[in-house]
């Protein structure tokens, strides 16, 4: 019996197209684990309707480290967005550095409103340490009081540095992020030049349903900020979270880099997963890891039951929860080996999600960590391909890129490694490219 996949949605129109399969055909008696693969496609339920309207924050870091060209470019990407707002748009725009200050609230974007920021943007300078959790914070306070259905409340938050003053903790800057998205405040973080915190400004997005970009260059900066207001209009769904359930046996891990749901993020998917927002005709894929709880039980066939859910792409109600189920049975043979082309895919997925924990632990310091998972993830992953040329190779080019980080690298390379990584395992476009 080969794996298959049957969707179930009670809604008329889906909007979201997802497919579950196993890397295999079935589970041999000596495989103790096989994998999961989840693809996702978001598709507006009503193609050529009109884009929501957007309330921005745009919060610029401008503590000492940003001078020169770092806030020049900054500035000039917030003023083009600012262009491309429409009447029935608002924006806030905020600067921070040891204080915050507050440049404009958030107005509908009329000429006057577009005078105001190209005025204050003209004469922002840079001043002081960072104290990047009051800016950003202030930015998420302006918006909360015009938080309404319908509309998109999103702050992007640009910085260049490491947050030393206010709010430092990664972990308690993710818990901010996480209420903050849970009001309906979605947060965006853009890492500019090679010096910021990747601890800290990671958590935030990952947590705030937001994404997390890097940039070094003015086309970059550019990119991004008219990437993010063309994503924002281009939703499909939102707050997507993705359950996996394989029974009582079988245990399910991610493979890809994803942040575990939590009771009150989002009904319907306990154990679940939060993949943040999915827009019109993109593609997500998500990788699990499924292994036997006992590998000396023989086991029965694995039935993994995958439901997503998330809100409409309007925030009024949310979606109807969507299925995908399918079925792995086992076998007689001792080794089923996996497809070639589910390989690759998984080969990508683990490729990733180390390249970005690599990038990490170089950032720290901590390079014997970056040995380990050449020890040990490695080692595992070139047994799961072997044989298999291409996803070989892939893993080659991998595990020489996580060899360089064992010892210190530039910084801009680490970090554009890191976005490599942190791309790859969640499965979003990089876009810096994709307009």
């Amino acid at each position: 019996m080969n794996s298959h996949t049957k969707n179930r949605s009670h809604d008329a129109t889906p909007q979201v197209e997802i497919q579950a399969s196993f890397d295999r055909e079935a589970l041999g008696t000596a495989d103790p684990e096989a994998h999961l693969i989840v693809r996702l496609r978001g598709k507006k339920a009503a193609p050529g309707a009109p884009t929501p309207p957007v309330s921005l924050a745009i919060v610029i870091d401008a503590s000492g480290s940003m001078g020169g060209a770092k806030l020049a470019n900054v500035k000039h990407a917030a003023l083009l967005l600012a262009r491309r707002l429409r009447p029935c748009d608002r924006i806030a725009v905020v600067s921070f550095a040891d204080d915050v200050v507050i440049h404009c609230r958030p107005q509908a974007m009329t000429a006057e409103q577009l005078a105001l920021i190209e005025a204050e943007l003209r004469t922002l300078r840079t001043r002081g340490s960072t104290d990047l959790s009051a800016g950003w914070l202030t930015g998420a306070a302006l918006l909360e009081p015009i938080i309404e259905p319908g509309r998109r409340t999103h702050v992007i938050l640009l910085s260049d540095g490491m947050a030393n003053r206010g709010l430092c903790d990664p972990t308690a800057l993710g818990e901010r992020a996480r209420a903050l998205r849970l009001a309906g405040i979605t947060t965006t973080c853009v890492g500019v030049g090679a010096g910021y915190s990747t601890t800290q400004l990671g958590p935030i997005a990952e947590h705030g349903g937001g994404r997390f970009h890097h940039a070094d260059e003015a086309h970059a900066i550019e990119r991004l900020l008219l990437g993010e207001l063309e994503e924002l209009g281009a939703v499909a769904v939102r707050n997507v979270c993705l359950g996996v359930d394989a029974g009582p046996d079988p245990v399910v891990e991610p493979v890809s880099e994803l942040v575990a749901a939590r009771s009150g993020d989002q009904p319907g998917t306990p154990g679940g997963f939060l993949l943040g927002d999915l827009v019109d005709g993109a593609e997500r894929t998500v990788v699990f890891r499924v292994k036997l709880r006992d590998p000396a039980v023989r086991p029965t066939p694995w039935q993994v039951r995958v439901t997503l859910a998330g809100q409409h792409a309007d925030g009024s109600r949310e979606l109807t929860p969507i299925e995908s189920i399918c079925v792995l049975p086992p076998s007689d043979a001792g080794h089923v080996p996996p497809r070639p082309e589910d390989a690759e895919v998984v080969a990508g997925a683990w490729s990733a999600s180390v390249l970005r924990r690599a990038a990490d632990f170089n950032e720290r310091e901590l390079y014997p960590h970056v040995q380990d998972l050449l020890r040990t993830e490695a080692r595992r992953m070139s047994e799961y391909v072997r044989g298999i040329r291409q996803a070989e190779s892939a893993l080659r080019r991998a595990c020489a890129l996580v060899e360089k980080l064992t010892s210190p690298v530039p910084p801009p390379v680490q970090k554009e490694v890191f976005q490599q990584g942190y791309k790859g395992s969640k499965g979003e476009r990089d876009l810096r490219t994709t307009r």
